[in-house]
């Protein structure tokens, strides 16, 4: 039904539109108009004059069945509207998704074509010209640009493919078409999956290798055949499975953690001297150690977590538990006691004497009366991270640079070592350097290390580790350690027992003994000393750390040492969780297939000859007697060789 006609201020209605909202036949509308006499009006139209009936000389239900078309057509419009609308939408959304992963001469293209239109309207604006004028001016100008694609079918076809879109959407319309692609060629699922079970091992084997074995495969599975190539397995491989996952089944968990999420710690709600972290380094430099020795000596250093400053540090022939308590203890002196120290579970930062009695110290066996460390004597609470993990200890990243830095200063010059035997030098193990020079050119480096500015770091903002530190370190709560505690912290300590039948404590060796200590005969004691003078004597304390006595050397023999630290893994959890997971999953799928029935390789026929030729025996020289019989006719000879012949029945 159409809009009704206005005719004289008022709604006329042709006989047609009536019969339309009565459902009704025109013939049957006419007949009852003429019988009813409905009102009309003529107006001129082609062939003759049309009727038209005013709205109000019509019956009252002729005039609601009006009213109810009209609405009914009004809502259908409305609803195509808004169908179009949300087509269109859908439509601006997808081509904006196929815009975001277009390729880049793909969307230079687009910008061209857009150009190009806005060039039509700039013209037509300009010179008031028609659409197919304008269009040929421009193609006109990039002839002579020599720019392509800008003739008119070209502007003309642009055009309609943005026709009716928003021009702030135009871009995305304009997109060229992909070039059509090549549909994937078909593979057996089975000879994917031995593809799949060969290729994902952590042995690594390089496709070819597995394609042959495919290859193999398919002579005893003829439904596999044809085969496409090894580089179409590959990349069927890379669809079907995603790249982190390729990484860990065939290079392991390390190599899948590198591509894992980096996490960046914020510690602006730190302060000085709030966390330490502490970890030994093995400089790459020849050394006369002091006792004549050549070696590679060790720094082990206590490092605060918000400013990056190195705070103390010993240098040593190995990382041992007393050179880690004599370098906490010059931090202690220096700077005070840290509320926090991240350690790793090395022997030397596991000993008891440093963290005994910290919980998940998982290092040594556990007892009910094991004695409380230095570290943890001092309030320090110790976490325990795992080993090589700069995340948790910045100390691993600050080793790197100074030993960058400090092992290859020109003093060390013919004694730098490499870190691999791949970097050794051209003068490698030329020279040594003197204990005193290095420990000299060490201090050197560790102080430009602090002082050096323009670090990056989100607390530093360009200035150096020691303004860094000194600014937090004026505003923060600093508990500082008595000269008691100082003095304790620089000696070692040991839990031996008293000897029941003296009184006397073996230590390395050495017996100690006082008239004090025989009441405490058959308990175990706590020993402290100097390791450097142990000939001194030792101060005793129970293991509840009250003092008791000091014991005099009676047999000063020397002293030991501990063994360097063991690395000690600590797995991440949910990153590797998943690994696992998906790992598990693919290899109990790859356990149905066997790679084991491998046709085995035919042998190559032997070929017959050309021709046999017989045996002749050699002739007797020409020195020998004419009465000496032949070798061959002699009555052994002939003996010998029957008896080599098989018997009758054997063969």
């Amino acid at each position: 039904m159409t809009v009704a006609t206005k005719f004289d201020g008022r709604f006329e209605f042709a006989i047609a539109e009536i019969a339309d909202a009565l459902r009704v036949s025109k013939r049957w509308a006419e007949k009852r108009a003429e019988r009813e006499a409905w009102p009309f009006g003529e107006t001129p139209a082609r062939g003759g004059m049309r009727r038209l009936y005013p709205m109000d000389g019509l019956p009252e239900e002729v005039r609601f069945a009006i009213v109810v078309r009209q609405r009914h057509e009004q809502e259908q419009a409305h609803h195509a509207a808004q169908l179009a609308d949300t087509a269109l939408q859908a439509r601006i959304k997808a081509q904006w998704n196929a815009w975001l992963y277009a390729k880049g001469w793909r969307k230079a293209e687009a910008e061209r074509r857009q150009d190009a239109l806005f060039d039509v309207e700039r013209v037509r604006r300009e010179t008031g010209c028609s659409l197919t004028e304008a269009r040929k001016r421009v193609a006109a100008l990039a002839s002579e640009a020599g720019i392509n694609g800008r003739g008119v079918s070209a502007l003309k076809r642009a055009a309609n493919r943005v026709a009716g879109i928003p021009r702030e959407y135009w871009l995305a319309f304009l997109l060229p078409e992909e070039k059509g692609s090549v549909p994937p060629a078909e593979i057996h699922p089975a000879a994917l999956a031995a593809f799949k079970a060969d290729w994902l091992r952590r042995e690594k084997p390089d496709a070819a290798s597995c394609y042959r074995r495919v290859q193999r495969l398919a002579r005893v599975h003829p439904e596999w055949l044809p085969l496409p190539t090894a580089k179409t397995f590959q990349r069927r491989l890379e669809c079907i499975i995603p790249y982190v996952e390729r990484v860990h089944m065939r290079e392991g968990e390390e190599a899948s953690m590198r591509l894992g999420p980096k996490i960046r710690r914020d510690r602006g709600d730190l302060a000085a001297l709030s966390i330490v972290n502490a970890d030994g380094h093995t400089f790459d430099v020849a050394v006369t150690l002091p006792d004549g020795t050549i070696g590679r000596p060790l720094i082990l250093g206590w490092q605060d977590v918000y400013s990056g400053k190195l705070l103390s540090y010993r240098i040593a022939r190995s990382e041992t538990a007393d050179v880690v308590r004599l370098s906490f203890c010059d931090m202690v002196r220096s700077y005070g006691i840290p509320g926090r120290a991240h350690l790793d579970n090395g022997r030397a930062f596991a000993a008891k004497s440093n963290t005994g009695g910290v919980p998940t110290r998982y290092r040594y066996k556990v007892k009910a009366g094991d004695q409380l460390g230095v570290i943890a004597r001092l309030g320090t609470d110790v976490r325990w991270v795992r080993p090589y993990n700069g995340k948790a200890k910045p100390v691993e990243r600050a080793w790197r640079d100074l030993a960058t830095d400090v092992s290859k200063r020109p003093e060390f010059a013919g004694a730098y070592l490499g870190n691999s035997p791949t970097t050794k030098p051209e003068n490698y193990g030329s020279r040594a350097v003197p204990w005193d020079e290095f420990l000299r050119v060490v201090a050197d480096g560790v102080a430009e290390y602090n002082a050096r500015t323009g670090r990056r770091s989100d607390v530093a903002d360009g200035r150096s580790l020691d303004e860094t530190f000194a600014e937090s370190y004026a505003r923060a709560t600093i508990r500082k350690a008595t000269t008691e505690q100082l003095a304790m912290l620089l000696l070692a300590s040991h839990v031996r027992p008293v000897s029941r039948d003296d009184g006397a404590v073996t230590l390395a060796g050495n017996r100690y003994w006082t008239e004090a200590l025989c009441r405490h005969g058959g308990a175990r004691v706590e020993l402290r000393f100097d390791p450097e003078a142990m000939h001194d004597g030792v101060h005793v304390f129970s293991l509840d750390g009250t003092y008791l006595c000091k014991a005099d050397c009676i047999a000063a023999i020397g002293w030991n040492t501990t063994e360097a630290m063991r690395d000690a893994q600590r797995r991440e959890a949910a990153f590797r969780k998943a690994r696992r997971a998906y790992e598990k999953a693919e290899r109990e799928r790859n356990e149905a297939v066997s790679l084991g029935d491998l046709p085995p390789i035919p042998g190559t026929p032997l070929p017959s000859p050309a021709a046999i030729a017989m045996f002749q025996p050699p002739r007797k020289p020409a020195t020998a007697r004419e009465d000496e019989p032949e070798a061959a006719d002699s009555p052994e000879f002939n003996a010998m060789i029957l008896s080599m012949l098989p018997k009758r029945g054997a063969l």
